[in-house]
């Protein structure tokens, strides 16, 4: 099947930036193409920091669709692109039940602040010899934003900051706003070009406000 017959060629700019980023965080990571209709499908793909990365393009795939990101990605460098084997019944996370609600919008400087922040700790640690990889999961478990309403408290990760960051939703000097999500068990961060979502369940990372 060719990729360009239900890709329109405009959007192939689109698609190759978020496959040329998951892939150089994820070499074998995937990418679902997901329908929503009038010629527009989201595509989501899981990083390796435990979150969900979003970009909406023009499409004109029917069916939910996965595939490998690196094989998509070679293909549309290729003269003739083609839709690689799919491999749906390898994606096994869950989705957000909707956009959701806005519970707060944050300046886009703020976001990059933090993830230039998490990298000089890291390449601080790097040789060290103080447990990379725990220092890593516990800088990404770091609350970086604290989201308040009237009945409760929600806690902006790391995770998510990197996520909005490394795929490039920001946009180079782009100083839209990101806008942080609620929906259902997951909590977002919307950027420009991109959404990541994290999976907060059991109420992790939404914390009850006590009453004044």
């Amino acid at each position: 099947m060719s990729v360009t017959a239900e890709l329109p060629l405009d959007a192939v700019p689109d698609v190759g930036a978020f496959l040329a980023r998951l892939v150089r965080m994820d070499p074998a990571g995937l990418v679902r193409f997901r329908p929503t209709g009038s010629g527009v499908a989201e595509l989501w793909a899981p990083l390796p920091f435990g979150v969900l990365a979003t970009r909406r393009v023009r499409s004109g795939l029917a069916e939910d669709t996965t595939v490998r990101a690196k094989e998509l990605l070679e293909s549309l460098d290729s003269a003739e692109p083609r839709l690689p084997q799919r491999h749906d019944l390898a994606w096994r996370s869950s989705l957000p039940p909707g956009p959701g609600q806005i519970l707060e919008v944050v300046p886009s400087w703020e976001f990059r602040r933090i993830a230039r922040a998490a990298g000089d700790t890291m390449r601080a640690a790097a040789g060290s010899g103080l447990g990379e990889r725990r220092i890593r999961d516990e800088l990404l478990d770091h609350v970086a934003l604290i989201v308040t309403s009237e009945h409760h408290r929600d806690e902006v990760t790391v995770r998510l900051v990197q996520g909005v960051v490394q795929m490039g939703f920001l946009g180079a000097g782009d100083s839209t706003p990101v806008r942080i999500r609620r929906s259902g068990a997951w909590l977002g961060a919307e950027a420009r070009f991109g959404c990541v979502w994290h999976r907060t369940a059991s109420g992790l990372g939404r914390v009850p406000q006590r009453p004044g």
